[in-house]
């Protein structure tokens, strides 16, 4: 709620947005986890003196949309590409708004999800129904006008991370040369523009550098090989459900994935 120091930050994104235009890039890339505690109602930095929590999400989404329009003021084609997972609660409303801003302006970027969440999940009936589910979430939040910008223009791209420990044992165990054929032939059928590898500390590899360093038990070249194929699942239900997908239409893919996405209580968060 403090004014002046919104003022500084919307100056940080719309430097952002000129550096990336000066310097050829397609657009940006914005990661909200690294404040994550915000996103919930109960962080300690809310105190509800004065405000209550109605207005504290009307001041998220007003502070989000004047984010947004100092990058496209300066920036008005970029791509924008945004990781929304680190919540999907008060985090939501920075992606609602950003969507919102980018479609009142017909963005022809368009605004992208790369989702985290999938990361060490291969399984491509569960992949594809976190696709179905975000854009269910997505549909329940933004306008009409919005939402019918996004299927236009946007996409969801799910995230595979291969190698590495995950230090906080979340993603769970990094996948086999099985799983990532199948987890990144998933991601091929979802994204209608992008796929996404998470490449901590080990993009050289791929590169064919420090290989040395490349310890796990299956042979490396195996992976490489995976990406380079790009194969498909050509199984009709999975093909026909991807197609759709990509598009991101609203329909039920229940039948097509064997599994449904419900509404579940978070608690007091």
């Amino acid at each position: 709620f403090n004014e002046t120091a919104w003022q500084r930050i919307e100056h940080q994104f719309r430097q952002l947005a000129i550096f990336a235009r000066e310097s050829g890039c397609t657009g940006l890339a914005i990661d909200i986890e690294y404040v994550w505690q915000q996103y919930h109602f109960n962080w300690d930095g809310y105190d509800y003196k004065g405000y209550t929590r109605e207005d504290l999400v009307k001041t998220i989404r007003a502070r989000m949309t004047r984010v947004a329009a100092a990058m496209y003021d300066e920036y008005p084609d970029m791509v924008l590409l945004t990781l929304p997972e680190s919540s999907m609660s008060l985090g939501s409303h920075i992606q609602t708004a950003w969507i919102e801003e980018a479609a009142r302006r017909d963005a022809p970027g368009g605004v992208h999800l790369c989702t985290e969440y999938t990361y060490r999940r291969p399984n491509a009936r569960f992949m594809f129904g976190h696709a179905w589910m975000n854009t269910e979430l997505l549909h329940l939040r933004l306008s009409k006008a919005a939402f019918n910008y996004w299927q236009r223009t946007g996409s969801i791209s799910e995230g595979i991370w291969v190698f590495g420990e995950d230090p906080e044992d979340y993603h769970g165990a990094p996948p086999n040369l099985a799983e990532f054929r199948q987890a990144f032939a998933a991601s091929l059928m979802v994204g209608r523009k992008y796929n996404w590898i998470y490449s901590h500390t080990f993009r050289p590899w791929f590169l064919g550098r420090e290989r040395e360093k490349y310890t796990a038990a299956e042979p490396l070249d195996g992976y490489i090989d995976v990406i380079k194929k790009r194969e498909v699942i050509t199984d009709t239900r999975y093909a026909e459900a991807a197609k759709s997908l990509r598009t991101l239409t609203l329909r039920d893919y229940a039948s097509d994935l064997g599994l449904t996405i419900v509404p579940t209580f978070a608690g007091p968060r």
